[in-house]
């Protein structure tokens, strides 16, 4: 993971939305013959669903029972600044991100199995960009 959004305050249960680190993930998928053509078709990949679970999995096993993620949802795009989503210092400003991916988080909550967004993305070359895209939404068991 590059980045995960934790989720949970004033809810039912902590969830988080997490963006794969693309060139450690992508090499994983190299050395393994995954073949992808984008940072969306990557993030979506069932085996890497797994090994973002085997993280989350990992991470739960020091967290006591309320603060453990339940459900998380890898995103299309890593967080980016020239997004807004974050500073220049790489905080998440978490009012605006709540706010953008308001349908990925109402999902998390709603137990649906998957959520469709509809969203703009601004390149670093200045360059923006429609993205339309169904996210698989992942259930991690409770640890002990």
């Amino acid at each position: 993971m590059k980045d995960a959004w934790a989720i949970g305050h004033e809810r039912a249960f902590a969830a988080a939305v997490v963006c794969i680190d693309y060139g450690v993930v992508g090499k994983w998928a190299e050395d393994r013959g995954i073949p992808y053509s984008s940072y969306a078709e990557l993030s979506q990949d069932p085996r890497v669903y797994a090994l973002v679970e085997e993280t989350v999995r990992a991470a739960n096993r020091g967290l006591p029972a309320a603060a453990q993620i339940q459900r998380f949802v890898n995103l299309y795009k890593e967080f980016d600044a020239d997004d807004d989503e974050l500073t220049r210092t790489r905080k998440l400003r978490r009012t605006f991100v709540e706010d953008r991916y308001k349908e990925i988080v109402d999902a998390l909550y709603l137990d649906a199995e998957t959520v469709g967004i509809d969203s703009t993305i601004t390149y670093e070359d200045g360059r923006v960009s429609q993205i339309r895209a169904t996210l698989r939404i992942a259930r991690v068991p409770r640890e002990g």
